[in-house]
């Protein structure tokens, strides 16, 4: 799944306090929703779909201190990759105060490519990851708070 997609940033959302693994995903659904309205906000992308603006799998780890990080290979469409860089960091800092993010470009070398395949995986072995990554698609349904479509 990791490298058959394209992705073109590396991210870290850390949070640097307690947090578990309910309150993480909401914070990362208001992250990537707060995200989408200020990169995405114009009639320039109004008939776009999401997943052609912005799609990430975020893969939550622990840190050795037993804080709650997420590792996201993520894609942003080439016009917002600028946006993107400007304002992700920001957004993360107001929703998570105690954290950081670190927000890296990737090079498209093969390389690089499975360096980051290898390094968000690097703990697929341990069921609190392989059972509790996110895809960005996943924070739209409403098990996760996402919109409730109505039914016909």
């Amino acid at each position: 799944m990791i490298t058959s997609t394209t992705h073109t940033h590396w991210v870290t959302l850390n949070f640097h306090n307690d947090y578990d693994l309910h309150r993480g995903q909401k914070r990362l659904r208001m992250w990537s929703l707060d995200v989408i309205r200020r990169v995405f906000h114009s009639k320039t992308f109004s008939a776009l779909k999401l997943d052609q603006l912005f799609r990430f799998i975020a893969f939550p780890e622990h840190t050795k201190t037993g804080h709650l990080h997420y590792h996201l290979p993520m894609w942003v469409h080439e016009s917002r990759h600028d946006w993107f860089a400007k304002v992700a960091t920001p957004i993360w800092k107001k929703i998570v105060p105690t954290g950081t993010a670190d927000i890296q470009p990737i090079k498209q070398g093969a390389d690089d490519l499975n360096w980051v395949a290898i390094y968000a995986t690097k703990h697929v072995s341990r069921p609190f990851s392989y059972e509790n990554f996110i895809t960005s698609n996943m924070l739209d349904l409403p098990a996760t708070g996402g919109p409730i479509k109505p039914v016909k």
